[in-house]
């Protein structure tokens, strides 16, 4: 699974390996993220995206990695 998110004048695209247990509320055509948090459980990363406008999400995987980065 691949997100890309904005931050400043960037724009950082996120790559989740396997996820599991993803649970989407309130998608919209406008999903404003007020961040992205991640907690590192033993071996599993716990990723929590707290929405302003739009989505919330939770789920869980292997592996994050920052895939690239665009400065805007």
């Amino acid at each position: 699974m691949v997100i890309r998110v904005s931050i400043d004048l960037s724009i950082v695209t996120f790559r989740f390996e396997r996820p599991e247990d993803l649970i989407i509320e309130d998608f919209n055509h406008q999903n404003v993220l007020t961040g992205i948090y991640f907690k590192l459980i033993e071996d599993t990363v716990h990723v929590k995206c707290d929405g302003t406008f739009g989505v919330d999400a939770a789920f869980r995987c292997q592996k994050v990695s920052v895939e690239a980065v665009e400065v805007v």
